[in-house]
């Protein structure tokens, strides 16, 4: 950011203190809708509430609502128009739009500006004007024919990922005596394939919950059989992967990072904590090192071991990359590795 766009920006933990601010006429809401690795509704709603019962702003313009939130399909009909209608409002009083928010913290090219945008809006007659706030920002924004449709976009989207990442999980588990990595490489390179690898699980507030959304969105639940077996074998993925480590005979474990994603300080549901919490039931000492976290933070989130410096990997029989900050490319780990006792390396990161 500009210095003189860094004035134009302020933060704040009071939500009170927005919804009182009558300059505003445009409210974004992206509150996560997940709570224990489930869709969870209640602060979206909370929020929502508050904004609807604010008074009028001060222009005496009609205020756009653009919910950027990840809901499950019909939760406008469901949620929002319930809310609407508790706070004696009519959806045409304003101009709501849902705009499901896409980014990919990993790769700096993929930002708000780059990435197209989908939005569908509770009245088309609010299409012009949801088009040029969002245009502010990205570069290709796309209308959908309503809300319903931009609503089951970013849950769908998600749960293809979701469905083909935990397809190479199952043929790392179907080929365990083949290199699927490799394979998967290969079948990436022909020009309609997108390349996906065998991993320790999804984590993060979007693909875990992704084919949970499309499930539980859905009338016909027992129509999606691919989505359910997805959700099941992720949920247990790391259980498997703990048992292999517990059958080689491993005792003292280091694993490398608490995220769920390279250089982001973001745990929510990483795959980390499901194995750290299988390998200490089955009595293995287990060691977690992740720079982005306090010793302190750590505690909060997860009982286990830190480490703050490493020096040496000598009191280890196994390590496990989870991912890859760039902050581990400073200790030199071939070296580390080569003057260790290792029995086992697992590198989820590549």
């Amino acid at each position: 950011l500009k210095k003189d766009q860094k004035k134009l920006m302020s933060a704040t933990t009071k939500l009170q203190s927005i919804i009182e601010n009558e300059k505003i006429v445009c409210h974004f809401i992206c509150i996560p809708t997940e709570k224990d690795g489930q869709p969870f509704f209640k602060f979206f709603e909370d929020v929502l509430n508050q904004i609807l019962k604010r008074k009028k702003n001060i222009f005496n313009l009609k205020e756009c609502i653009i919910i950027e939130s990840t809901l499950m399909p019909n939760t406008f009909d469901k949620v929002v128009k319930k809310i609407i209608n508790k706070n004696k409002k009519k959806i045409d009083d304003f101009h709501f739009a849902v705009a499901p928010r896409r980014d990919w913290f990993e790769d700096q090219t993929k930002t708000l500006e780059t990435l197209d945008r989908v939005f569908g809006t509770a009245n088309p007659n609010s299409n012009k004007i949801i088009y040029e706030i969002l245009s502010l920002v990205t570069k290709k924004v796309h209308i959908a024919s309503s809300y319903r449709e931009a609503e089951l976009v970013k849950s769908i989207e998600n749960s293809y990922r979701h469905v083909e990442i935990t397809l190479a999980n199952e043929l790392s588990l179907a080929y365990p005596d083949k290199n699927i990595r490799e394979v998967l490489k290969l079948v990436g390179t022909k020009w309609n394939m997108n390349t996906y690898y065998p991993g320790f699980g999804t984590g993060g507030y979007c693909i875990p919950l992704s084919s949970k959304y499309v499930k539980n969105g859905s009338k016909y639940k027992k129509k999606l059989k691919i989505i359910n077996e997805t959700i099941k074998l992720d949920s247990k993925i790391n259980e498997i992967i703990g048992k292999s480590i517990i059958k080689k005979k491993i005792k003292n474990i280091l694993i490398f990072g608490l995220s769920y994603k390279s250089d982001l300080k973001v745990h929510i549901l990483s795959p980390t904590l499901q194995l750290i919490n299988y390998l200490s039931k089955n009595s293995v000492n287990v060691s977690l090192y992740d720079p982005l976290y306090s010793k302190k933070e750590i505690q909060k989130i997860i009982k286990v071991r830190t480490i703050k410096k490493i020096v040496s990997l000598k009191n280890f029989d196994g390590i496990v990359m989870m991912i890859n900050h760039k902050f581990f490319d400073k200790l030199n780990l071939i070296k580390l590795i080569e003057n260790s006792k290792l029995k086992l390396v697992l590198d989820n990161s590549n």
